[in-house]
């Protein structure tokens, strides 16, 4: 499994969180994994659906800096249901936690 992480913090309009999501799941989603991603999640908090957390996994951090240069001009599409502007994370996998009795990734 791929050791870097590109963590997005997403802030949807108030009313406009399904339209986010679904702009989501079918532009980047689909479009990440052509570029070297092996799976995108997407955490939509309990509290506030408004805010939604995407998780991505790569191995190579400059597959996932490649995607995003690419990703810029839809993302400008995607301000339409957002109240601010994605916030971009990336990090490194450093240590790994496996349940006893089940064999890592």
């Amino acid at each position: 499994m791929g050791n870097y992480r590109a963590m997005v913090h997403y802030s949807f309009k108030k009313g406009m969180e399904a339209q986010g999501l679904k702009f989501l799941e079918d532009e980047l989603v689909k479009k990440a994994q052509s570029y070297g991603c092996h799976f995108v999640e997407l955490w939509q908090n309990e509290r506030d659906p408004s805010i939604v957390l995407g998780v991505a996994i790569w191995n190579d951090l400059e597959d996932a800096r490649r995607f995003q240069g690419k990703w810029v001009e839809k993302e400008k599409e995607l301000m339409k249901f957002s109240a601010e502007s994605p916030k971009h994370e990336f990090f490194m996998l450093k240590t790994t936690y496996v349940e006893k009795g089940k064999k890592a990734a």
